[in-house]
């Protein structure tokens, strides 16, 4: 199979991926509608339950509930909820099978933080994690941004729309960039790791997958 074959199949998995996260997201949604039936009947339980310990009711109740086959319904209405709750069982169990595979293959994942010194923190700590010779520093979108005025402030060298900078000029480089009020659209990246400052708070980071593992470890310890 040669790379064009690949890719055509590469791009039909992920598009049928997505189809189905979507169709599955909608079925999902229906869940609120079901808590909403399920309340009602509920209601009307109760409501019933009141009356029954009223003479002047019970005897009209069991004929109306008699006539209408209630009981029949309301068993049938019991198996399915057994069948639901197992159903459930089953999606908890499926849930960490699919966040465990998908982990496997997922290629970025984004962070949230309080500040964007906060976020220029973590960003070192993910370079010192994940050294590969020289850094660079390029605009997230070409025409977005200029970096010229930080690339000449900090001495940079240019290399095609990059600059490359010292890994040990991290500090320097999220500093000079917070003081030319350039806090996102922005990316910094090396061989191993690349770092997108969505916003002064929001990254986005891409790697290899086992790499974007220890990347997560080291968030959740922080």
């Amino acid at each position: 199979m040669n790379k064009s074959e690949k890719l055509d199949e590469v791009e039909k998995l992920v598009s049928s991926l997505e189809k189905n996260i979507c169709r599955a997201e909608a079925v999902l949604k229906q869940a609120s509608v079901i808590e909403s039936v399920f309340s009602v009947v509920e209601e009307d339980i109760k409501k019933l339950k009141k009356l029954s310990y009223l003479e002047e009711y019970r005897d009209i109740m069991r004929k109306q509930i008699a006539t209408r086959k209630i009981d029949e319904k309301f068993s049938v209405l019991i198996e399915e909820l057994l069948v639901l709750k197992q159903g459930v069982i089953n999606f908890d169990l499926r849930q960490e099978q699919m966040k465990e595979i998908f982990s496997k293959i997922k290629n970025s994942v984004e962070f949230e933080f309080s500040s964007y010194e906060k976020a220029s923190e973590f960003a070192e700590d993910c370079f010192e994690l994940m050294p590969s010779g020289k850094c660079f520093l390029a605009p997230l979108y070409l025409g977005l941004i200029d970096l010229s005025v930080i690339a000449s402030a900090l001495s940079l060298e240019k290399q095609g729309t990059s600059f490359a900078f010292s890994k040990t000029d991290f500090e320097l480089l999220f500093s000079e960039l917070e003081k030319k009020g350039t806090q996102s659209n922005f990316s910094v990246f090396n061989g191993n790791v690349k770092i997108d400052f969505l916003s002064s708070s929001t990254i986005k980071i891409t790697a290899e997958p086992s790499k974007i593992k220890r990347i997560e470890i080291l968030y959740h310890n922080k």
